[in-house]
C-alpha cells in the first residue's frame, strides 16, 4: 500500500503518515520500497513481526466493534419500540 492510500485510510497527513511509517520500519514493522511504476511513491507492508505485533490488536478492534455494534443494534431497538407505543 502507498503512504498516500495509508494516510486516507487512516485520516492523517502524508508527512505525519510518512514519520510514523519511519518509526514503525525502525521497529522492524514494516518494510518499504519504491514502487515498480514510479520511484517516488513508497510502498509499506507489513513484515512478520508487524503481523505478530498487530495481531492481538486487531483482536482487540474487532471485540470493540462488535461491543459498539452491539449497543446500538439495542439502542435502535429501544428507540424504535417505544415510537410503537406513541
Amino acid at each position: 500500500m502507498s503512504i498516500h492510500e495509508l494516510a486516507s485510510i487512516v485520516l492523517a497527513k502524508q508527512p505525519t503518515v510518512t514519520k510514523l511509517v519511519g518509526r514503525m520500519q525502525d521497529a522492524g514493522w514494516v518494510k518499504r520500497c519504491d514502487a515498480a511504476h514510479d520511484k517516488r511513491q513508497s510502498l509499506v507492508s507489513l513484515t512478520a513481526a508487524g503481523r505478530r505485533k498487530v495481531q492481538p490488536l486487531l483482536k482487540q478492534a474487532k471485540a470493540h466493534e462488535a461491543q459498539v455494534v452491539s449497543a446500538l443494534v439495542q439502542t435502535q431497538r429501544i428507540n424504535s419500540s417505544s415510537c410503537l407505543r406513541a
